[in-house]
């Protein structure tokens, strides 16, 4: 049983078969405490504290979600436009007039390319929205990617790539294009039109430029040898803080603060090669910056700095043991990466 302090409240106990309402930000939490034949169940509601802050974002060790209830907000429009920026300095400049923002390191030119997004005043579709669609859709989706998979995959060509980078795309990006376009279309991209592997690193904005010239000094000497060529775009996106132990943007014992996801991606195989060079620069990035390694992404086999980069680490272990006293959720993930104390 769970400790009776108020903190992990039993809805149910048996059969898991009620269909229990949660309010915002609650969570039902399935747990079976008993492999065998006929398991006793358990269903929790965590209302608040430890016990809700881990299971937000549990990793699966804390059983089964059977229903979360989330605030939504009605449909709004984003107003877009693609620029070049000089800097990393110049790039987050531009925060407070494009909140949305989301930007691009591009490799071997090492350029910036910045979305600039905000919300629209009105929810309408304004700057040829439709046009701006397919042209999206054709050049960027697809056309770049099939340019990546030839120069990188099938003539695995190095000076392809780099040409690719420094002469073709900035040919097909105009600036002064400005579209308004409902949110979800604006703001998702298309990385199921292709098999790819990803890893992708959390920093806090006080270490972004650190991070950067970290990605880029590796990407580089990689580059140089020969052992690697990277051929995507460096994607990087602001992240607001999370109320979780264990998020990538969990602010639980720190100073609250907006974090920054790094996204390293290849399209090519075999993989290797991308992995040494990536696995060594997780490791450099989390010792040195505090860096967080997204958890449903590639995850070097080392463990990139768990236990030092999460404070609420071990409020984390003590909450999954209660939740589950015979670690029936611990796969070799949990056991190898996170849950590794005793």
């Amino acid at each position: 049983m769970l400790p009776s302090d108020g903190r992990y409240p039993p809805m149910y106990k048996g059969k898991a078969q009620t269909r229990c309402t949660s309010t915002i930000g609650h969570l039902l939490l399935f747990n079976i405490l008993n492999v065998c034949c006929l398991p006793v169940t358990h269903v929790y509601r965590p209302h608040s504290g430890s016990a809700l802050r881990a299971a937000r974002c549990s990793v699966g060790a804390m059983g089964v979600v059977l229903e979360v209830t989330l605030p939504c907000v009605p449909q709004y429009y984003v107003r877009e436009r693609s620029v070049w920026r000089r800097d990393l300095d110049a790039v987050l400049a531009g925060e407070g007039k494009a909140p949305l923002q989301q930007f691009y390191l591009m490799p071997h030119a090492w350029t910036w390319l910045v979305h600039e997004r905000s919300v629209a005043d009105e929810n309408r579709r304004t700057g040829g929205a439709a046009l701006y669609r397919l042209y999206w859709l054709a050049v960027i989706d697809v056309l770049l990617h099939l340019c990546v998979k030839f120069s990188a995959s099938l003539m695995r060509s190095r000076r392809l790539v780099h040409l690719l980078y420094r002469r073709l795309l900035p040919a097909f990006i105009f600036p002064r294009w400005c579209v308004t376009d409902r949110s979800d279309r604006q703001l998702l991209m298309r990385h199921d039109l292709f098999r790819h592997l990803e890893m992708e690193a959390f920093v806090t904005r006080q270490h972004l430029a650190a991070a950067v010239d970290l990605v880029v000094e590796a990407l580089r000497r990689a580059d140089e040898r020969g052992s690697y060529v990277h051929h995507y775009p460096i994607c990087i996106r602001r992240v607001l803080p999370d109320d979780t132990l264990i998020s990538m943007a969990s602010c639980h014992g720190l100073e609250e603060q907006d974090w920054y996801a790094i996204s390293l991606i290849t399209l090519t195989e075999p993989r290797e090669p991308f992995r040494r060079v990536v696995a060594a620069l997780a490791d450099r990035m989390s010792s040195l910056l505090g860096a967080r390694l997204h958890w449903g992404k590639w995850f070097p086999p080392g463990g990139a700095g768990v236990e030092r980069g999460y404070p609420g680490l071990g409020e984390f272990e003590a909450t999954c043991r209660a939740f589950d006293p015979r670690g029936v959720f611990r796969n070799r993930f949990l056991r190898r990466v996170l849950l590794r104390r005793k």
